[in-house]
């Protein structure tokens, strides 16, 4: 850490740069931070290891769907579409996980979402 003196150097410097910019880096100061540029593409910066691509689907689907399952959700599928209920409040999807998402963001969010 830096002392309240020192001018920002490296990482730190890139990152403040970026914030006092407008490019809204998400992440540390200290590193690693992403900037997304227009055009949607990723950069990573203040870290020597590569990126990740991957997938919501893949990586975090579980999570919606144990949040649903502790809220006691039912699951089923109906000619094809994955279905989730949750107190009253009923979405399809192409997969359960996305059939969650959906009833979950009305359940925990309101009204404002009710068309998804």
């Amino acid at each position: 850490m830096a002392c309240a003196n020192e001018p920002p150097m490296g990482t730190r410097l890139e990152y403040l740069f970026s914030q006092a910019a407008g490019f809204n880096p998400s992440g540390s100061e200290e590193g690693p931070f992403t900037l997304i540029s227009d055009d949607q593409v990723v950069a990573v910066f203040g870290t020597d290891r590569p990126p990740t691509q991957s997938s919501f689907q893949k990586d975090c689907a579980h999570v919606p769907l144990d949040m649903a399952l502790k809220l006691g959700a039912s699951l089923t599928v109906v000619e094809g579409v994955a279905i989730c209920e949750i107190g009253g409040i009923k979405r399809g999807g192409n997969t359960y996980a996305e059939a969650a998402m959906r009833v979950l963001l009305i359940h925990l969010l309101g009204a404002q979402y009710e068309t998804v």
